[in-house]
């Protein structure tokens, strides 16, 4: 909806999308351009892992689009690199209460090697927050001045602050560029962007005293696993 509809009419560009009953692919965004010409795609890390992995894919792709982005979840350094050495390659995100967070980058050059980085716009003034030894929660400030208040401030005008629950952890050597870790709650996001609770409604712990009981991460599905309780 963010990305799509309001900014197309936002951006007044031209929104394409694949045919109705295609599972998203590379080889279906392939497919796609031979048949029309695009600046930009918007792809799920699911699809990301596939370019990484097709050499010829990747290379027609990055032959045919200026720049691809990716959001709903994480992937790795590995498959982001080899994407990013040949084209520009960079995340988006957001909430559903909140939208995109505005990002910014250097107009003198493309920072390939930090894809997965993000520098968010100061005026939305983020608070990073320590939640743990190395991770920070993004938290949001509500801006003083009444024509630059977020979004978020709309959805609950009783609150200064939204506490977003996303986890980042800082760039080791350049200042404020943040990567995304993950949730700080038992929300799972899975390569195809879907999500899910790992504690509801399952339960993190099983009531039976000798069982242990979880949702598990397989990259694509939940996985609920019970095992035996250790009575040591």
């Amino acid at each position: 909806m963010f990305g799509s509809i309001l900014g197309a009419i936002y951006r007044r560009t031209t929104v394409i999308f694949p045919p109705a009953g295609l599972i998203p692919s590379g080889q279906v965004l392939a497919d796609g351009l031979k048949h029309t010409t695009a600046d930009c795609a918007a792809i799920v890390p699911l699809v990301a892992e596939e370019i990484s992995t097709k050499p010829d894919l990747l290379d027609f792709i990055s032959q045919n689009l200026a720049s691809i982005f990716y959001s709903g979840g994480t992937i790795s350094q590995e498959i982001g690199d080899k994407i990013s050495k040949k084209m520009r390659f960079f995340s988006i995100i957001g909430t559903t209460e909140t939208g995109l967070f505005p990002t910014i980058y250097p107009v003198d050059h493309w920072p390939t090697a930090e894809w997965r980085y993000f520098q968010f716009n100061p005026e939305y003034r983020f608070d990073f927050q320590q939640a743990s030894e190395g991770e920070y929660e993004a938290v949001i400030k509500r801006h003083p001045e009444a024509d630059k208040e977020q979004p978020v401030f709309k959805v609950f005008p009783a609150l200064n602050e939204y506490r977003t629950g996303d986890l980042y952890v800082p760039h080791p050597s350049k200042p404020d560029l943040w990567h995304y870790r993950g949730r700080g709650d038992d929300i799972i996001v899975f390569l195809t962007g879907e999500k899910v609770r790992s504690s509801k409604p399952l339960g993190r712990d099983s009531p039976e005293p000798l069982l242990d009981s979880h949702v598990q991460r397989y990259f694509y599905t939940p996985c609920h696993r019970t095992s035996l309780r250790s009575t040591c």
